[in-house]
């Protein structure tokens, strides 16, 4: 299909079924097939915005696969990956992993509009963000000083606040690996984006 084809003539990827690759879970953009030791995922046109999917970009699955695959590829020395190959621009075949459940956020500018986003609370007075103090006189979207670590999981999964709020203590067993791990492994492979080292 030519890429000047109106975009309702264009192939776009909605969801994908395909039996005989063993049960299917939908996910908001992926769909995935379980294999028992390793998983397919395809990676659809679905559009998803605050958990809702929202349109079918043409095409958007199979950029976010390759961007994704150049990143692991980038990265395996980092840390490895669950990537066994890419047989098709929206396709990956992955090992099984067992997930962690932390989620994390990499910041290189001051930006964003949500509540969770590093702008909106620096606009509510917050300025330590991943343990770099921020200035009181930056603009939105400035460059922020270094690569920050952000993590959206909530404090609760690695902490377990007393009755009184004044002690933390921590309760998850990977916490305190977990943390440096993943602080130290996004910050290098952040590095490693032309953006970033400018």
């Amino acid at each position: 299909m030519s890429a000047d084809a109106p975009a309702n003539e264009m192939d776009i990827l909605k969801d994908s079924n395909f039996a005989f690759l063993g049960p299917k879970i939908s996910g908001k953009v992926r769909d995935i097939y379980d294999q028992g030791d390793k998983l397919i995922l395809i990676t659809t046109d679905r559009h998803s915005s605050f958990d809702r999917i929202i349109a079918h970009v043409p095409w958007k699955g199979q950029v976010l696969n390759q961007v994704s695959a150049h990143w692991f590829e980038q990265t395996k020395d980092i840390v490895p990956n669950h990537v066994l190959a890419v047989p098709d621009p929206n396709v990956t075949v992955a090992k099984k992993c067992t997930m962690v459940p932390v989620e994390a956020v990499v910041r290189g500018y001051l930006t964003g509009v949500t509540d969770t986003a590093i702008w909106t609370r620096y606009g509510k007075g917050e300025r330590n963000f991943g343990g770099v103090a921020l200035s009181d006189r930056m603009r939105k979207n400035q460059k922020l000083p270094q690569p920050i670590f952000d993590p959206t999981t909530p404090l609760n999964f690695f902490f377990h606040q007393s009755a009184d709020d004044r002690d933390a203590e921590i309760c998850h067993p990977i916490a305190p690996v977990a943390a440096m791990t993943i602080h130290s492994n996004c910050c290098t492979s952040s590095l490693r984006s032309p953006q970033m080292r400018e």
